[in-house]
């Protein structure tokens, strides 16, 4: 890495500084003072079918990470689930966890977990109606972008994005994604 992308990465750190106010969230989050570690383990296996009676949500995060390079600090961005009020789990980096529901109407949310303010707001919600038996995919697209400003690199932009997915595209994310195995910090 340059000298002149480790300071702007640094820039980027520093410039949202960090807050001891609570992000604002969708009401299908958890509370904010929830933070969590997650470590990713490769794994290939198929996602398993859900249980009696229940559906089967599998949170998939993709990272993008346009022109940042071949060293990205803070790439591997951990975001945070809510299924209806309430922390489902948290991915980081390209990674998946699946999650039982109930069949019904539920709300998810999806929030960059972070301890600089401008990220740590960042959040989207949406809502959707499960089956028994059904599996559902859903993506969360993290952006970070850099662009080439002449001399110097600068950093444009970061977004979150939370989407469902069709069952053949959301398998091969998965397949394409490390398990996460994720904990709630104390």
């Amino acid at each position: 890495m340059n000298r002149k992308t480790f300071i702007v990465l640094l820039g980027v750190l520093f410039a949202g500084a960090t807050s001891s106010v609570a992000a604002t969230l969708p009401d299908a989050c958890g509370s904010d003072q929830v933070k969590f570690s997650v470590k990713t383990q490769r794994s290939h296996s198929a996602v398993p079918d859900p249980a009696a009676g229940q559906a089967q949500v599998v949170f998939i995060e993709k990272m993008n990470e346009e022109g940042m390079g071949a060293f990205c600090l803070g790439c591997n961005v951990t975001t945070r689930v809510g299924v209806d009020g309430t922390w489902a789990g948290a991915n980081k980096g390209d990674s998946y966890f699946t999650y039982a529901v109930t069949p019904g109407e539920h709300h998810l949310c999806v929030n960059w977990q972070s301890a600089l303010r401008a990220l740590a707001s960042k959040a989207e919600a949406l809502a959707f109606t499960a089956e028994a038996g059904k599996t559902y995919y859903f993506e969360t697209s993290v952006l970070m972008k850099q662009e080439d400003a002449g001399q110097r690199q600068s950093y444009v932009e970061d977004r979150l994005h939370l989407k469902q997915v069709n069952t053949d595209e959301g398998q091969y994310l998965a397949k394409a994604s490390a398990m996460s195995r994720w904990k709630a910090k104390k």
